[in-house]
């Protein structure tokens, strides 16, 4: 489910365009957090604009606790806890299946400590969002967000995010996850897997995790890490630097002077477009061989190759 099509679905009136997404302006909008429950059993939380919430989401029986730093309104299937005007708790007529929370503008933290789904929307800042061991959606919006899956099959999407060199967003995840960089340079890092991980526009940094990934590294100067599992890495246009570690890799460079490590394991390594360096790193006589391929050349410069003992050299002018 995309992201507008979320945010329509819950019927906001304020929408200023389905095609982005984007909200009405925050003069517009409530200056108070409001919780309340949907059919379906779905519980809804739009934070107050203006403040700095910090949002965590805890679940006991059929009752979801929403408890934030700043004070919640109380909405339809919601009750206000005691002594608390930041805490409240909603009980719906059917079993609860997830919850959808939009942090608004601010530098926001979203923590969900249930076994409930997560659609999280961070909007505008650098926001903090951590999933719960279900089924997660997370959107970090505009600004340096830290976006983690935690459990379960997560889709993650950094969306816009500031161009400068240390402006994308950061995220780490863990489970069997889906992973949208968005625009901007983004630090990348997948815990457990195996994973999907799209980089997206900008220069990524995006680290691997121990399974067998499928990443794309997507527009820019991108580098990706390997730390285990037999993975296949597609560098796209750009300058990339592909490391494959430990494992029976497949590394693309695809368009651009790329530089391509197998490392670990019996590799297959290909330069494709542009003068490419292609390290082989472990072939023996006996033992484990890699196969590299540097493609066509971009000048008469050609690709390089390192291949050790029983590699295999294809389209290597050095």
């Amino acid at each position: 489910m995309s992201r507008p099509q979320w945010l329509a679905g819950v019927g906001l009136a304020l929408l200023a365009t389905v095609s982005t997404g984007a909200l009405a302006s925050p003069a517009q909008a409530a200056s108070t957090g409001k919780a309340y429950v949907q059919t379906g059993g779905k519980v809804w939380y739009k934070a107050a604009t203006g403040k700095t919430n910090k949002v965590v989401i805890t679940l006991s029986g059929n009752t979801v606790t929403i408890d934030d730093r700043v004070a919640i309104k109380a909405g339809a299937g919601c009750k206000k806890v005691k002594g608390d005007k930041t805490k409240v708790r909603c009980t719906a007529k059917v079993k609860l299946v997830s919850v959808r929370v939009y942090l608004r503008d601010g530098n926001d933290t979203l923590v969900n400590k249930s076994t409930l789904s997560l659609a999280g929307d961070g909007g505008s800042g650098k926001d903090k969002i951590t999933g719960g061991e279900g089924r997660d959606t997370l959107w970090g919006g505009a600004g340096a967000d830290i976006l983690r899956g935690v459990g379960g099959i997560d889709f993650i999407y950094g969306d816009v995010s500031n161009a400068g060199a240390t402006g994308g967003d950061v995220r780490r995840e863990g489970g069997n996850d889906t992973i949208y960089g968005g625009d901007g340079n983004d630090y990348i890092e997948a815990n457990a897997g195996p994973n999907t991980i799209y980089g997206q526009a900008g220069n990524d940094e995006i680290h691997g995790s121990t399974g067998a990934d499928l990443v794309y590294a997507g527009a820019g100067n991108d580098s990706f890490w390997d730390y285990g599992g037999a993975d296949r890495v597609h560098g796209n246009s750009g300058n990339d630097v592909l490391r494959g570690g430990p494992g029976n890799d497949h590394l693309y460079g695809e368009a651009g002077n790329d530089t391509l490590f197998g490392e670990g394991g019996s590799d297959r390594i290909y330069g494709h477009a542009g003068d490419d360096e292609l390290y082989g790193a472990d072939g023996t006589a006996t033992g484990v061989a890699d196969q590299l391929d540097g493609g066509t050349n971009g000048t008469a410069a050609g690709d390089g190759c390192l291949a050790l003992e029983n590699d295999v050299r294809l389209n290597c002018e050095r």
